[in-house]
């Protein structure tokens, strides 16, 4: 006996198409699915700021493939604040970069120099009076921007704030003293003043020492100038600075009058790291000598003018006739408190590239060590690296503890001492490093390191 099963009733076509697509959507997902466990392996799930994910999955036939997603906030952004309007200042030049430190620096215990730093300009002017203006109206930081042209000045430039004047370029900003017959021109009494592209005229008849620029203060040291291819003209003086931690680079001191010796720099006591690195100083007057770089003091014993910490001479051109490089009358100070480097200068000097010169017994006891590399001098005059004068009568040069001198690199015109002059005892070679006066008390309390080969003569 059969029984039927009565079918249920079929669902018209509408209902039946909807039910078919929704299986076939079904079966499509679940395979989609199914898929993608079995093709796929997470391998890396890496989040990023709280703001976004990486998700790297790899396939068997396909390359590694990287998917960012942004995570989108729920609350809305809001909304950019329009920018403010700047008023672009005009730029400075970039001043000539200076030629790199030799790789020898670093062994030599060099001091770190200082980074050139970046100026924006606060005031901009283009006369003498809106120069004038500037200045008296400027705090400290200030960056005065000088347009090309003459600034022409009947008085003293006068600097007692921690300022910058920057030129346009160095050869189209002058500014001269048209007074003609004034000891100094510009000066600076305050700490960390920058001149930066510019020149400085001051061609003077006075008959005193006098002096383009001036950095000083009666009552200290100041600390951290600056002075950036800057061009100093003088007759007498084209730096004078009692100053710590100073920097004068890319230079040019042009001695352009007078009728005595001149001086491009005269540096008077020292603290800190200084650096005078990369300049040219220039005779002009074949008939007067000059000397490029003079360690001084005033007279008496002022403590303001005391030797310490380093300075660095490096990377220095002269042209035209040169009396002495670097002379040294000035040693006050603790005994080994002040270290000397002059290193990679080129000079042709008449009389002698180093001079310590003093008059008082044990006036090297000063010195801590003296680095002298990578010179190229003539020495005319047999005097050697380091000519040591006392001028008369027998004094020590030092009296305390041996001085250590590295020495090396350095080619000398001449090899041959100058009759009254001798090497100071303890060598086995004369490598004509030290020479002092017959007149003074033997030489011989240094420690030089050095090889025969490393000091040549010029072909």
């Amino acid at each position: 006996m059969s029984f039927m099963i009565p079918s249920p009733p079929r669902p018209c076509c509408r209902h039946h198409h909807h039910r078919a697509v929704f299986s076939s959507l079904a079966v499509l997902a679940l395979w989609i699915v199914v898929m993608n466990v079995l093709l796929f392996v997470p391998s890396t799930l890496a989040t990023t700021n709280g703001a976004s994910w990486t998700i790297v999955r790899e396939h068997q036939q396909y390359k590694t493939t990287t998917k960012t997603i942004r995570r989108r906030l729920k609350s809305p952004k809001s909304p950019k604040s329009p920018k403010s309007l700047k008023t672009k200042s005009p730029k400075s030049p970039k001043s000539p970069k200076s030629p790199k430190s030799p790789k020898c620096n670093a062994p030599l215990g060099v001091p770190d120099l200082p980074d050139r730093p970046e100026l924006i300009p606060t005031a901009t002017v283009s006369n003498t009076a809106e120069l004038i203006d500037a200045i008296d109206d400027a705090e400290d930081g200030d960056v005065i921007f000088l347009n090309n042209g003459a600034y022409d000045f009947d008085s003293a430039l006068e600097i007692d704030k921690s300022i910058a004047l920057i030129g346009e370029s160095r050869d189209d900003v002058v500014i001269t003293d048209t007074r003609g017959d004034k000891e100094f021109f510009v000066s600076i009494s305050s700490d960390d003043v920058i001149l930066q592209d510019l020149t400085i005229n001051h061609d003077t008849t006075a008959v005193n020492i006098g002096h383009a620029i001036v950095v000083s203060n009666s009552n200290r040291r100041l600390d951290g100038f600056r002075m950036y291819n800057v061009k100093s003209q003088y007759s007498k003086g084209g730096l004078s600075i009692r100053c710590d931690n100073f920097v004068v680079q890319d230079c040019i001191f042009e001695a352009i009058a007078g009728s005595s010796r001149r001086r491009g720099i005269l540096h008077y006591g020292n603290g800190g790291n200084s650096f005078i690195l990369d300049n040219t100083f220039e005779n002009t007057i074949d008939t007067q000598q000059h000397i490029a770089v003079y360690l001084t003091s005033t007279s008496g014993n002022n403590p303001l003018d005391d030797q310490e910490g380093s300075l660095v001479i490096q990377g220095s051109i002269v042209s035209g006739k040169l009396f002495q490089f670097v002379i040294m009358d000035n040693h006050q100070g603790d005994p080994d408190s002040f270290e000397l480097f002059l290193i990679d200068n080129t000079t042709a000097e008449s009389n002698a590239f180093l001079v310590s010169f003093g008059g008082t017994n044990a006036f090297g006891n000063v010195f801590s060590r003296m680095v002298l590399v990578g010179n190229v001098l003539t020495n005319q005059s047999g005097k050697g690296l380091l000519a040591i004068d006392a001028g008369s009568g027998l004094i020590d040069f030092r009296n305390t503890t041996t001085l250590e001198i590295l020495s090396k690199e350095n080619e000398l015109g001449n090899l041959v001492f100058q009759t009254g002059w001798a090497e100071a005892l303890g060598w086995k070679d004369p490598l004509l490093v030290i020479a002092y006066l017959l007149l003074m008390n033997p030489m011989s309390l240094f420690s030089v390191e050095n090889k025969r080969q490393e000091n040549t003569m010029d072909d």
